[in-house]
């Protein structure tokens, strides 16, 4: 039935169920029969039509059983058109469409052509060669409590696992025996402890802790966008402790993501060293010098997850940015890097078989974040096989030494809207979903609930009215959409939004948009004046737009730096933003009819998404993505106002409410199980 509705969209270029709202477009599934695609789509044969009705049978018992069968259909339907038994028309237009998808139509030749696409969509989605996951003789769900386990690795006789869990409130290090028993917790520090990495020998454990630092807690590595939650990258260092537990000893400062060299003489960690993010090696015992591995030509933000392979050659990790990781090969003794993933949009945290013949990975090549692997072979990889088919995000895989058992975490990190009230400092979730609800602006008078979700697939606007709890897409344009960015006129008439790179108006009581400025807008984020006349918008500093005659003022630009995320204050005047300088972001503030900015936050925090009290005295913030932080608009001390402190949980876009009783944000809840699967490397 899924894959009907993927074919109906496809030969008309419009969904057959969508409506207005998430309840209509439910029960348009149950009950509604689609339009004919014929009655869409000129001249398609009544036979694909018939394909695409029996796909979208409302009783099973109607509809195809298998995909096979469907793949059988559609062969037969290219065989015929391809044989001449049925015409094939010459072109295909929609008849009924927008205009929108008549400019984006896929379709520029005939029925063979589209239903050659078709076969060959059904095919895929049966398994790309090699992609089909193996059936395993046993899955077996290793850890079964609340919260995040994650990080597993194995010890050297592949008779215990380490891994990661939150069970005690802060992270710390566990280690399990395969063959029972309840696990034992190895770090007694108050502190965060992560990223265990057995030694070859077993006798110790390598890992990143943030005793050293003042908070005690991780924080996510700066600008990973919606990877964020994977990857640590503030107040961590590499330590060395017994495989059992016992005294530390640190060998690392500001290092993450250890991993021993197959000899255990040497460890490859991830560092910021000069502002950069690289890959070191380092000597354990002897206190050498780091060496930093050859990463030159490589246009990434971040590199990170080193693995070395069996015969210490290799050294394969990842490396990217927010909108792109890939897995990358060097060689461990010096030598240019390349890239092994360029198919894939991400790919993750590489690791080794014993015999040094696959790289496992975690990739979205699927659709979902599952476990791959690729057979290894003279410096490079073969079409890679999907290994897990999980509903959570499968990584971090971890063949045994015998390379029968693979040990890997399936996480889940489900994004949803939460308030706060600022005078009892209690908090309620207002969304639920299993999808991505993010960016929230509440109406002045506290009616709409605006925010982005990827709800229906790609990201969208949509608004939540918090009487009724009916929903209503705004933005509908094909493609991702926006990802966040929208702000209400201070009357509440309208809502600002960006889509497409443009400034679009929308109108509540008629429910209808228009552009409001051409312009492309570099920024996600913006904000409107509360008279509605300008614009503000990040693009080369902090730029002022007039949206009647688009003039254009730049109100900050610093001198080092990015500057992001400007909001403007109630009062109309001033702006707050937060640039971005390295590996931290400071808030700043500068009027918005112009004049000198001013520096609000320092130190080596990442202070970003700021927001305006209701009085226009008060600036709130998110620090390193775990808390939200408060200071005057006149300067002074940052005060908490919560107090969460957990890796496991991020913190967005923080927002106050036009009352000023209240933030809205969105929070993430990493929560995560280890897993065994056997027959992995078959």
């Amino acid at each position: 039935f899924s894959f009907g509705v993927v074919l109906y969209e496809m030969a008309t270029g419009r969904s057959p169920f969508l409506r207005g709202s998430a309840a209509s477009t439910a029960a348009a599934i149950l009950r509604d029969t689609p339009q004919p695609v014929r009655v869409l789509v000129g001249e398609l044969p009544a036979e694909l039509e018939g394909v695409i009705s029996k796909a979208l049978e409302k009783e099973p018992e109607f509809r195809h059983q298998t995909m096979d069968e469907l793949v059988t259909d559609l062969k037969r339907l290219r065989r015929d058109l391809e044989s001449g038994r049925l015409v094939a028309p010459a072109e295909v237009v929609p008849v009924a469409a927008t205009s929108r998808w008549r400019q984006t139509s896929l379709w520029a030749g005939g029925a063979v052509l589209l239903v050659t696409i078709l076969v060959l969509a059904a095919l895929l989605w049966r398994g790309r060669e090699g992609a089909a996951p193996p059936t395993p003789s046993r899955v077996i769900q290793l850890t079964t409590l609340p919260g995040l386990e994650d990080s597993p690795t194995w010890s050297p006789d592949g008779r215990s696992l380490a891994y990661v869990s939150d069970a005690a409130g802060n992270l710390d290090i566990y280690v399990q025996q395969i063959g029972g028993g309840p696990a034992i917790k190895v770090t007694d520090s108050d502190a965060d402890d992560a990223e265990a990495a057995w030694s070859p020998d077993g006798s110790r454990i390598a890992f990143v802790s943030a005793r050293a630092y003042p908070e005690k807690r991780l924080s996510t590595l700066l600008g990973m966008g919606t990877w964020q939650a994977f990857f640590a990258g503030r107040n961590g260092d590499v330590w060395l402790m017994p495989a059992l537990g016992g005294t530390g000893r640190r060998i690392a400062q500001d290092a993450y993501n250890p991993a021993w060299s197959p000899d255990g003489k040497k460890i490859a960690y991830q560092a910021l060293r000069e502002g950069r993010w690289g890959l070191w090696v380092q000597e354990v015992d002897t206190g050498s010098d780091p060496r930093v591995l050859n990463l030159d030509g490589l246009d990434v933000s971040v590199a990170t997850q080193p693995a070395w392979s069996q015969d210490g050659k290799w050294i394969a990790f990842t490396a990217g940015g927010s909108q792109r990781l890939s897995i990358y090969l060097a060689p461990s003794g010096g030598g240019e890097p390349r890239e092994l993933t360029p198919e894939h949009s991400v790919a993750l945290m590489p690791s080794w078989s014993p015999d040094g013949q696959w790289l496992f990975f975690s990739s979205d090549r699927g659709g979902k974040m599952n476990l791959w692997k690729a057979r290894f072979e003279n410096g490079r990889l073969a079409t890679p096989r999907q290994v897990t088919a999980g509903s959570g995000a499968d990584l971090r895989a971890r063949l045994d030494p015998e390379g029968k058992r693979l040990a890997y975490s399936s996480v889940r990190n489900p994004s949803d809207l939460w308030e706060y009230n600022l005078k009892t400092a209690q908090a309620i979730r207002l969304t639920t979903e299993t999808t991505l609800e993010d960016s929230a602006r509440p109406s002045p008078d506290g009616t709409w609930l605006a925010f982005s979700s990827d709800r229906l697939g790609g990201n969208h606007l949509w608004l939540l009215n918090r009487k009724n709890g009916s929903l209503t897409q705004v933005s509908t344009s094909p493609g991702p959409g926006i990802v966040v960015g929208s702000h209400w006129s201070w009357s509440g008439n309208y809502l600002f939004y960006q889509d497409g790179g443009a400034l679009w108006r929308y109108e509540l009581g008629t429910g209808s948009s228009e552009k409001v400025y051409e312009g492309e807008l570099a920024s996600e984020r913006f904000c409107v004046s509360a008279d509605d006349k300008y614009l503000v918008v990040a693009q080369q500093g902090i730029r002022r737009v007039e949206l009647g005659s688009a003039k254009t003022a730049t109100l900050a630009q610093p001198a080092e730096g990015t500057a992001a995320d400007p909001a403007c204050s109630p009062d109309d005047q001033w702006v707050a933003f937060h640039v971005e300088r390295g590996n931290t972001r400071k808030i700043w503030v500068v009027p918005l009819a112009g004049g000198p900015a001013q520096q609000l936050t320092f130190g080596d925090s990442e202070d970003s998404h700021p927001t305006w009290s209701a009085d226009s005295r008060l600036i709130y913030f998110v620090r390193n993505h775990q808390d939200i932080y408060v200071v005057a608009r006149a300067g002074g001390e940052r005060q908490p106002v919560t107090n969460y402190r957990s890796f496991s949980i991020l913190l967005d876009y923080p927002v106050v409410t036009a009352d000023g009783q209240r933030l809205v944000f969105t929070r993430t809840d990493k929560a995560g199980d280890i897993y065994l699967l056997e027959s992995a490397a078959e």
